[in-house]
């Protein structure tokens, strides 16, 4: 029912984001070729079940 979008912003100022209204998780992945500072960024774009409009989250980074 609760929708999170992912979005990631890379030290270029380049803005990659995942969005799926179906799926309960977001997935992005890229190559950290570039030196600098990442941002990442959960957006609830739609949250009718969240208490007070807010919905709890879990974030997993991995590099390989």
């Amino acid at each position: 029912v609760n929708n999170l979008d992912l979005l990631l912003f890379s030290p270029d100022g380049k803005t990659i984001e995942s969005k799926s209204a179906v799926n309960n998780h977001e997935h992005i992945e890229i190559d950290l070729n570039q030196a600098g500072q990442y941002k990442i960024v959960v957006r609830g774009t739609k949250i009718p079940m969240g208490k007070n409009g807010l919905q709890p989250f879990a974030l997993v980074t991995s590099t390989r």
